[in-house]
């Protein structure tokens, strides 16, 4: 279904989300920024806006997690990897604690 309704609206890009269960479930957001949709890892994220409510619905302000599925045209992956300026600005660090043995 996910990969029919992107080629049937001719999208470019798509991606999944889900709505998440709590505001400390440590998954990235999903919001519209200048009209265009974002991802803001959790980590990024401060504690009042992790926590805010929609006073409309009740539900968290930025509920939608990142679930990492995305579907890209070979066209624009393509021009993404041909446009390095436009690549680069996908890309951002995120300093998160990772438990680890050694």
């Amino acid at each position: 279904m996910f990969i029919g309704f992107a080629c049937h609206n001719k999208l470019e890009a798509a991606m999944k989300s889900c709505i998440k269960n709590n505001s400390k479930e440590a998954v990235g957001v999903v919001v519209k920024r200048n009209g265009k949709y974002d991802i803001i890892e959790y980590s990024e994220l401060t504690k009042e806006d992790a926590e805010a409510v929609n006073e409309k619905t009740g539900e968290l302000k930025y509920n939608l997690g990142n679930i990492l599925v995305f579907l890209l045209k070979t066209d624009k992956l393509i021009d993404l990897c041909e446009n390095n300026d436009q690549l680069n600005k996908l890309y951002h660090k995120a300093f998160k604690k990772v438990p680890y043995y050694d």
